[in-house]
């Protein structure tokens, strides 16, 4: 009579390590797909945009740093670079692709062929290569210059032993974790040094410091009456729901209520999801529900980022080609930005939170922009007002973020800084540090390793101030 009983109990376990097994093998998939777009996608981007040799990404970029699963993984990744294109594939299992248009970077392919992205119009993405763009304004981009002799309040000593602590490594033999470093002072550079294998036309990844060109986007449409930061309603798909009363002013402070799992450093949360497995970033996160009132909590998020890219193309509009110039001919031509690019996800829009490509000189004008109160060469870019909006946090951020660019608040335990510095930052040290009371502007690119705050103390110092 017990018979029946152990057997429907050994059923049970059965089932149950089935039902284990079954999910512990989805997201080990998951992972996987994260692990080889991460490295399908970052190979394709250096070598094309960079242009890095395969093996310098390999062994500098994609052998360490990562989470111990993905690192484990990702040394199993074989790569292959082929004419406009790379693979990435892990025992046949998990196989990825990523290809590069000139002018638009390259897109880690989901759910579609190269065939099927938009490649009729690829001649008009040259950039600077090309006349097929137009520029939108008649002003001629200034070119950064550096100072013949440094000014009598900069002392050349500390300046110089600055720069150098910020490219030495413990290991004489390691390739130093900077790779690209300026300064910026009164509009002139008065420190460059680049490790070796880069130089100043070196495209190099923001990572998130893409966030804060994208705000400066949005600034440009708000100057063309085209955007308001009061508007509502913003997405066709939350028009039925609490999701129509978020505003364009919260998506840009990252106060909008929404789910969504930053955590780039684990492969199953929605960051790196988003980022390396979604084919549509901006629906990815804008399908997320609503979990706080809008406006009611601080909550830093790429996807944010990536449905306000999908508002831009929607306020944009005409054809792929109106989109995919925008930058180009809003921002970056008029800023002598030409190493510039912003790469797109598979349905064509750019991935705003993220994934956009410079020099350190270009990202220096960036900077400059908004250390001139978003005027350039006696030309408004951005509306009066904006540059302050950026670096004024809200009421909820608690002083660490405004409105696409971070802050840096004072700590009774250290050293003070000044009250109106902001930056974008980036995964992995990338930043653009503004402060306009000192008049300065730094870029710093590389890997893990940079201190931005100790490194701004030590500048502050190296400068004597005027005021």
């Amino acid at each position: 009579m017990a018979i029946k009983p152990i057997k429907y109990a050994l059923w049970g376990i059965a089932t149950i390590s089935t039902l284990a097994l079954g999910y512990s093998s989805y997201l080990l998939w998951q992972v996987a797909r994260v692990a080889v777009g991460y490295k399908t996608k970052t190979l394709c981007s250096g070598v094309f945009i960079s242009q890095r040799t395969p093996e310098s990404i390999l062994s500098n970029d994609l052998a360490e740093g990562l989470p111990a699963p993905l690192e484990f993984i990702i040394n199993q990744i074989h790569t292959e670079v082929q004419e406009q294109a790379t693979t990435g594939n892990l025992f046949n299992l998990v196989t990825r692709k990523a290809v590069f248009r000139p002018g638009l970077g390259c897109t880690l392919l989901v759910g579609s062929s190269a065939g099927q992205l938009n490649l009729a119009s690829l001649p008009h993405f040259m950039g600077a290569q090309s006349e097929a763009i137009p520029v939108s304004s008649s002003v001629k981009p200034k070119e950064l210059t550096k100072v013949d002799r440094l000014p009598p309040e900069v002392d050349s000593g500390k300046l110089q032993a600055l720069v150098e602590a910020s490219f030495a490594e413990k290991n004489p033999n390691n390739i130093p974790r900077t790779r690209a470093l300026i300064i910026l002072y009164d509009g002139s550079i008065i420190a460059e040094q680049y490790a070796p294998g880069f130089n100043q036309d070196t495209p190099l990844i923001g990572w998130s410091m893409t966030k804060s060109v994208t705000g400066a986007l949005v600034g440009i449409l708000v100057k063309e009456g085209k955007l308001s930061l009061q508007d509502r309603n913003l997405l066709p798909q939350w028009e039925k729901d609490n999701r129509k009363e978020i505003t364009l002013k919260q998506l840009l402070q990252m106060n909008s209520g929404l789910e969504f799992t930053e955590q780039c450093e684990d492969p199953l949360a929605d960051c790196p999801q988003m980022l390396f497995s979604s084919k549509n970033m901006a629906a990815y996160a804008a399908n997320k529900p609503l979990i706080k009132e809008p406006g009611s909590d601080w909550d830093y998020a790429s996807g944010t980022t990536n449905i306000i890219s999908k508002i831009i193309r929607d306020v944009v509009g005409g054809t792929d080609l109106d989109y995919f110039t925008f930058p180009r001919r809003a921002l970056f031509d008029r800023l002598g930005m030409s190493t510039a690019v912003i790469e797109t996800d598979t349905v064509g829009n750019f991935v705003g939170s993220s994934y956009m490509y410079a020099s350190a000189r270009d990202w220096a004008r960036f900077g400059l922009l908004y250390l001139q109160d978003g005027v350039w060469e006696n030309e408004r870019i951005l509306p009066e007002g904006w540059v302050e909006f950026g670096r004024t946090s809200a009421t909820v951020a608690k002083g660490r973020y405004g409105a696409h660019f971070w802050l840096m608040k004072n700590n009774p335990k250290q050293k003070p800084l000044p009250e109106d510095l902001f930056f974008a930052d980036g995964y992995q040290g990338q930043s653009v540090i503004i402060i306009p009371s000192r008049k300065l502007v730094v870029v710093r690119l590389g890997k893990d390793g940079w201190q931005p705050r100790k490194f701004i103390e030590q500048l502050l110092e190296a400068i004597s101030d005027k005021n």
